[in-house]
């Protein structure tokens, strides 16, 4: 119960020997949803073999539920050293063996570890290729989606004097954050909508989530008309909606070892998943990008100098909805225990919509910003694919040096964009663990070992 309090919306499953069990409220979904019969006894209990773990999980995770693993940390032997220091301490004695969350799966967060099936993953990319998958099926295996939104207010859009009476005022602003738990990508934006949600269908149809999160709370949560449009996404498409409050409580790490615990747990029990600063210090606190080099820049509150370039962008042009969206991505993933898994391959992209006549002609001053702060993270993510595609042309830095001299020449990411040498400057090519597993090339698939592979 100690466990299940933390974790009360979660499906847990807790590892006994060679099988995973189901107890109280968690007992009767395994009957409902898969099939169990009880176990024996007064508690409602259920279980299976460890072998079945990755079709069950699947199972529960596609009928809407999210999935915790609970794993032994300790051997009996380990259980009676602790007793002995816990009796010379006088504190509470131990009666069984350690457990400790050690994943939570949810629609959005899963990897496709070794232990999860990845049987309905593979069936969806198949289909994908041959063109024959659906939109349901996609959002099925799509990416989270969390969207922070603010509202324009009326007074300032209609005292602009560049928008005429006939033309469409934007009345909101969005920032997401898409996050690719597959393939460790996160995506952010931040962008002016119109009446209709004109960006934000096109967002949702684009990337079909398989799971939105939204802000929640009395003041300044998502409006009703962003409700309204999710709630119609998640009927058409069985996407799940979660809102994350403006105050959480982040759940306590029951492992023995305080330096994993301090490591795990956030600074403080209530956190503010919404908030810019606190999200900064997190990232500084956990060190998912890498340091600033230089000893008076690690000085200076932190630096992000060697941060990725879009996320550089982003917290220095002041996208502070794009961040704020980051914040509650941030929280998501570290209370489903895969936040170093995903942040820590540093892959952070930009998302800037389609241009629409209605949101970029009739700007206020705070999207005029948003605008000049998706261009400047439009560019750094050409920038950053260029470099890991190993493309040095000197004729671009060339094009950036006149541009600066002289306002009328062409910029230079356009120009650069139209050389033919490119392709012959091409040394290297960058391949993904993923890539590296379907290909075999450091290991098989079948004993993972380098048994007839490519390095072999």
């Amino acid at each position: 119960w100690q466990i299940k309090a933390q974790y009360f919306d979660t499906v847990l499953l807790f590892k006994t020997g060679k099988f995973y069990e189901m107890f109280q409220m968690d007992a009767d979904v395994g009957v409902n949803v898969l099939g169990f019969n009880y176990m024996k006894g007064h508690v409602a209990h259920a279980g299976f073999p460890e072998i079945g773990y990755g079709n069950f999980a699947e199972r529960l995770v596609n009928a809407g539920y999210k999935v915790a693993r609970v794993e032994q940390t300790e051997t009996p032997d380990q259980l009676k050293e602790r007793k002995k220091k816990v009796k010379k301490s006088r504190g509470p004695t131990p009666q069984v063996v350690n457990r400790e969350v050690c994943s939570i799966m949810t629609s959005g967060t899963r990897t496709f570890c070794y232990m999860d099936s990845t049987k309905g993953l593979i069936e969806e990319m198949k289909q994908q290729q041959f063109g024959s998958t659906t939109a349901a099926a996609n959002s099925k295996y799509g990416p989270l989606l969390v969207i922070r939104e603010t509202l324009v207010q009326e007074e300032a859009s209609s005292s602009s004097p560049n928008i005429e009476e006939d033309e469409v005022r934007p009345v909101c602003e969005y920032g997401i954050t898409l996050v690719d738990a597959v393939r460790a990508t996160v995506t952010i934006g931040q962008f002016a909508d119109d009446i209709l949600r004109s960006r934000m269908n096109t967002l949702l149809t684009t990337f079909c989530p398989s799971e939105i999160l939204v802000e929640g709370g009395e003041q300044g949560g998502a409006s009703s008309t962003l409700l309204s449009l999710l709630k119609s996404f998640q009927t058409q498409f069985g996407t799940k909606v979660e809102k994350i409050n403006t105050k959480e409580s982040f759940p306590k790490s029951t492992a023995i070892d305080g330096t994993v615990r301090r490591r795990m747990e956030r600074t403080s029990p209530t956190i503010h998943p919404w908030d810019v600063k606190e999200t900064l210090a997190e990232l500084h606190r956990r060190g998912y990008y890498p340091r600033a080099s230089q000893k008076k820049e690690q000085g200076q509150g932190g630096s992000t100098s060697r941060w990725p370039k879009v996320l550089q962008v982003a917290i220095e042009g002041g996208a502070e909805l794009a961040m704020s969206s980051f914040g509650a991505a941030l929280f998501y993933l570290q209370r489903n225990l895969i936040d170093n898994d995903i942040l820590g391959m540093g892959i952070v992209k930009a998302y800037i919509p389609p241009a629409s006549a209605s949101t970029t002609s009739n700007t206020t001053t705070n999207s005029k910003e948003t605008t000049n702060t998706c261009d400047e993270m439009a560019k750094a993510v050409r920038e950053q694919q260029r470099q890991e595609d190993g493309l040095v042309d000197q004729a671009a830095a060339a094009a950036a040096t006149a541009a600066a001299a002289d306002t009328t020449s062409t910029p230079a990411e356009f120009a650069a964009m139209d050389t033919s040498s490119d392709e012959d400057a091409i040394d290297h090519m960058a391949l993904d663990g993923t890539t590296l597993q379907n290909l075999e090339i450091l290991t098989n698939s079948h004993t993972h070992t380098v048994a007839g592979t490519l390095w072999s």
